[in-house]
């Protein structure tokens, strides 16, 4: 370092760093920090910890010392402010729509058994408000609809098939067929709107129905392949799975 540079001792970690704002806090008072950044703020997160840790006990202490009066206390808030709070969470939900939905998907097939009755007899309950809300689906977005039907007949097939996965979806195969510009992964010609589904290994051998097995093919390759190994080696597209 040069001479007209000062230099001041860290107290904490001891290091000799240039007296600068860079590298010291400067007090409005006019009096440099002994520690340098980095140490006081460290200094500053243990404390804010230790504070955090306080508080949680005390809470923790009061509401079991008090834990009817604070329990009727939130029962009467939020019974005063229930219609603002759903309004809240409806803005929420709606913002983060996808979030919910992934969420809901996780918690339904991770109790899926134990949850099949009661989604049995929910849907038995509402059967008129669900088929009016299909039609009304199926009114809206016609193409949209037609794709996961054709989605659905497919998982139905592979069920049949007893194949151990079965999670393709109609997003995936779009994004797939756009991903391959719509050619055949065997021959290479563009066939947009024409391609099927070819599993790499069979359903019949085994194969499942989840887009690391999947590629596009026009009907004439598909139907050559048949069971068969694939015409060409293949790559499939990993980042679907």
């Amino acid at each position: 370092m040069s001479e007209d540079i000062i230099e001041k001792r860290c107290s904490k970690c001891k290091a000799i760093l240039p007296k600068t704002p860079e590298h010291f806090i400067l007090r409005q008072t006019g009096k440099w920090d002994s520690s340098c950044r980095p140490c006081s703020r460290e200094k500053s997160r243990t404390r804010a910890r230790a504070k955090k840790e306080e508080i949680s006990a005390k809470n923790k202490a009061d509401r079991l010392a008090n834990g009817d009066k604070i329990r009727a206390k939130e029962l009467a808030y939020n019974e005063e402010h229930r219609e603002e709070k759903r309004e809240v969470y409806r803005a929420w939900r709606l913002a983060n729509r996808e979030h919910v939905n992934a969420k809901k998907r996780i918690a339904y097939h991770r109790d899926k058994e134990k949850n099949a009755p009661k989604v049995k007899s929910w849907r038995k309950d509402h059967a008129s408000m669900l088929y009016d809300r299909q039609k009304q689906r199926r009114k809206d977005n016609p193409e949209k609809w037609k794709e996961q039907k054709r989605a659905a007949e497919k998982v139905q097939r592979a069920r049949k098939k007893n194949a151990p996965i079965r999670d393709f979806t109609a997003l995936q195969w779009r994004t797939m067929q756009e991903w391959y510009d719509h050619r055949c992964v065997y021959c290479g010609k563009r066939r947009k709107g024409k391609l099927t589904q070819d599993h790499i290994t069979p359903l019949t051998k085994g194969g499942s129905h989840t887009a690391s097995n999947i590629v596009p093919a026009c009907r004439s390759c598909n139907s050559k392949k048949r069971t068969g190994p694939p015409l060409v080696p293949v790559q499939p597209v990993l980042f679907l799975c």
